[in-house]
């Protein structure tokens, strides 16, 4: 093998390494833009509101699009997601078909929160078929109180009122894990003696 030869495999097996790195650079980019859309900007900024996992969530009443409120007390004891969505957020729409198909197994304990007027609220749960709870957020306040700015993206609470993980929107491990903890604490609630009156 002459130097010449040397010297064009060397810059031969150069390019193949730099081919290598710009194929991994284009990867990363191709699953950052894939993940953007398919969880929205909440992916990209979960880390900015991961901190308030562990806080108690404000107590809070609202506005139903059916018409009836929800008040914070009516959920004590329960666990719950709030997932916060818009009727103008295209990656929505993935979060709302899942949120659909997870429905019975939920039983009540998703809440949609909706980034708009009544009327379109109401137009969003019709379209998607969603028999959940559905929270017209008109002024944002709920979203605001809780930290929330960009959808989709949700807020699972646990039984004790405190808040679990904040970000990407509901997922079915979520609520298993949810219903786990319920039936715990429900475990841990029976086998304590009755409390006697003074």
């Amino acid at each position: 093998m002459t130097i010449a030869s040397s010297g064009f495999v060397a810059s031969y097996g150069l390019l193949w390494v730099l081919v290598l790195i710009q194929g991994l650079v284009l990867l990363g980019a191709v699953r950052k833009i894939y993940l953007l859309q398919r969880f929205g900007a909440a992916f990209d900024h979960a880390e900015e509101v991961e901190d308030r996992r562990g806080e108690k969530i404000p107590a809070f009443k609202v506005a139903l699009a059916d018409g009836r409120t929800l008040n914070s007390r009516e959920l004590r004891g329960l666990g719950y997601a709030l997932a916060f969505v818009s009727p103008d957020c295209a990656s929505c729409s993935v979060s709302l078909d899942e949120l659909r198909a997870l429905e019975l197994k939920a039983q009540g304990r998703v809440i949609v929160v909706c980034k708009s007027s009544k009327a379109n609220c109401s137009g969003l749960a019709d379209r998607f078929g969603i028999t959940l709870p559905v929270v017209v957020d008109h002024d944002s306040s709920l979203s605001e109180s809780l930290g929330v700015s960009m959808v989709p993206s949700a807020i699972v609470v646990g039984p004790d009122g405190r808040i679990r993980t904040v970000g990407a929107p509901v997922r079915e491990e979520d609520l298993d894990e949810m219903i786990a903890d319920e039936v715990a604490a429900e475990a841990v609630n029976a086998t304590r003696p009755p409390a006697v009156a003074r």
